[in-house]
């Protein structure tokens, strides 16, 4: 699971690697972990300083905000929410 999380934030999260990165986590576990670019967020998870639960829920986060306006679109346009709901009950045959 971790992999496809390291996948889904190089091909569709982050956009620019150099940029830094700040992973929110409880003040229990340290606190937010600040790292410079995205290959410090892999160095940090290889060496154990970012566990694969914080690393999850940021994905999980960042995802949930690029989603939100489709599914925001999709809710409040009438035309695209009628679509949505024949679309849904499409079945596939073979």
């Amino acid at each position: 699971m971790v992999t496809q999380c390291l996948i889904i934030l190089s091909k569709i999260i982050i956009d620019d690697k150099t940029k830094p990165i700040i992973i929110p986590r409880p003040a229990k576990f340290g606190g937010d972990l600040e790292l410079d670019n995205y290959e410090q967020l892999i160095i940090a998870y290889r060496e154990g300083k970012l566990h694969p639960a914080d690393l999850k829920n940021f994905v999980a986060n960042e995802l949930e905000k690029q989603i939100k306006p489709i599914r925001e679109f999709f809710e409040k346009n009438r035309e695209a929410k009628e679509l949505y709901e024949e679309v849904k009950g499409y079945t596939i045959t073979r």
